[in-house]
């Protein structure tokens, strides 16, 4: 009997369990196809029509439809828009870097073939020792490279010019390459820290000046002290002692200050010598490219003095 109400309480609650199953599927459904338009009978076929379109080619169409309900078997159709288009933009980006770095490349290459033809005109005029037909095939021989580098003609008057002045051909073809010190600023910069420095000479002299006749007037002040110091003075001669003293102390206090001046002077362009000589330094690291002796960026080949470097400067 009690095996009988066990297996009839368990046939209820099977029923039971069976119905709130079925209630809550009808009631997601209704929700569902509130939202989506796709039906509980709909919705297998969907989802197997939504996955064979994603695959084949269709995803745009039906995330742009579907895309609230249905982001599994769409979400890779709008990843593939969004995603193309992302990898498009970027495409470009690089291919504009490479060809500017390709050219900038481009240039260095070609400099530094220059530079090298100078190096070897250098050797072989110095193993020509003194030959001059042999100096002169080396010079044509260098030329001839030249004519065929795009700024052969440029390289080969600052070559000249280097080698009329007694520097070595390399300085004409790293300058025509990379700039004489006129172009590149180091020039002004190297005249700056020049008119620096001899400003702080002018002003340390002024301050020898100034504390040699500060010294003279301290020396007057001690002997107007002492003359006043005398008791046989007369008024009047005590009132002219005192104003001289008042004259003197004047000057004194004028001087001082100035010496202050000058020294706060002399300060500024201290640091603004600083300043040039850092940016100096930069610049020439810039102009420097490539481990070499940087000597180069600082030889004035402009022999006229005009502030420019051509054919007009050969020695």
């Amino acid at each position: 009997m009690k095996n009988m109400q066990k297996k009839g309480f368990l046939y209820k609650a099977i029923l039971f369990s069976t119905a709130v199953v079925f209630s809550y599927s009808l009631l997601n459904s209704v929700v569902v196809s509130k939202y989506t338009g796709v039906s509980e009978f709909g919705s297998i076929a969907y989802a197997k029509n939504s996955g064979g379109n994603s695959g084949g080619g269709n995803s745009g169409g039906n995330s742009g439809g579907n895309s609230g309900g249905n982001s599994g078997g769409n979400s890779g159709g709008g990843n593939s828009g969004g995603n193309s288009g992302g990898k498009s933009s970027k495409s470009d980006s690089p291919s504009s870097s490479n060809s500017a770095t390709s050219s900038e490349s481009k240039a260095d290459r070609q400099a530094n073939r220059d530079v090298r033809a100078a190096e070897k005109l250098d050797k072989s005029i110095a193993r020509a020792k003194g030959n001059e037909k042999k100096e002169l095939k080396a010079i044509e021989k260098f030329a001839k490279k030249m004519d065929k580098s795009p700024n052969g003609q440029r390289v080969k008057t600052l070559v000249s010019i280097a080698k009329s002045l007694g520097y070595s051909a390399s300085v004409g073809a790293l300058q025509a390459n990379f700039g004489t010190p006129q172009e590149t600023g180091i020039l002004d910069l190297q005249n700056q820290i020049n008119d620096l420095n001899n400003l702080v000479e002018e002003n340390n002299q002024l301050i020898g000046s100034l504390n040699n006749e500060l010294t003279d007037l301290n020396t007057q002040l001690a002997d107007l002290n002492s003359q006043l110091a005398n008791p046989d003075l007369t008024e009047d001669e005590i009132a002219a002692i005192q104003d001289q003293i008042a004259t003197v102390e004047t000057s004194i206090t004028n001087t001082t200050t100035e010496i202050a001046n000058v020294e706060t002077n002399i300060a500024n362009s201290i640091n603004e010598i600083a300043v040039a000589e850092a940016e100096l330094q930069n610049t020439i690291d810039s102009v420097n490219i490539g481990e070499r002796n940087s000597d180069w960026t600082s030889v004035n080949l402009d022999t006229n003095n005009d502030g420019n470097v051509d054919e007009n400067d050969i020695l």
